[in-house]
């Protein structure tokens, strides 16, 4: 599985989003900026979070700039995934982490650094779904349900973000479940 889509650059020079599996960053740049960004959290059990590296390298160009995060092609990164990572199940919940943390990102440096998501899932997961498809109907290809996960993955990390950013305006409130409802009733006639 590679981690680079059709449109990456191919060559060596400057990007904008670079991947989290392999990066290396100067440390007096880590320095200037306060560190790698710890809000975000480390991947543990159930709690996971994404876009770190997103957050770095975020600050990184908007500090220096556009020009000083640069793709190698030449360097290999061998990063084993798990059978569980192979699920549909792990594509939903992978993609609700991702719509939350793209929310956070989206808060910390406003809406134009999710530009580049919107031409992604525009030009490459919409044309990628169209071939897929075709396939499938063509080929009779099982194996090409993968434009269902892609299509699930982009609702859902859509629909994760949007509901995020909302309940963390305040603009959504979620209602408490019964049994919160009637310990916070219960709190309030005590008092």
């Amino acid at each position: 599985v590679g981690a680079t889509y059709r449109g990456h650059r191919t060559d060596a020079g400057p990007i904008s989003r670079p991947l989290g599996c392999n990066m290396a960053v100067r440390r007096e740049v880590f320095l200037a900026l306060g560190g790698f960004p710890s809000a975000f959290g480390p991947r543990s059990g159930a709690k996971i979070s994404s876009n770190e590296e997103l957050a770095t390298f975020t600050a990184i160009t908007n500090h220096y700039s556009d020009e000083c995060v640069h793709y190698v092609p030449t360097a290999v990164v061998h990063h084993f995934a798990p059978l569980s990572r192979c699920t549909f199940r792990y594509v939903i919940s992978r993609s609700t982490v991702e719509g939350t943390s793209k929310a956070d990102i989206r808060r910390l440096f406003g809406s134009s650094v999710m530009a580049a998501d919107r031409t992604y899932l525009r030009e490459v997961i919409g044309s990628s779904v169209l071939g897929y498809l075709a396939r499938a109907v063509r080929d009779r290809d099982p194996r090409s349900l993968r434009a269902a996960a892609l299509v699930a993955g982009s609702v859902i990390v859509t629909a994760a973000a949007h509901f995020t950013r909302l309940a963390r305006t305040g603009l959504l409130r979620p209602r408490p479940s019964a049994g919160i409802a009637r310990t916070l009733r219960a709190e309030s006639t005590h008092q």
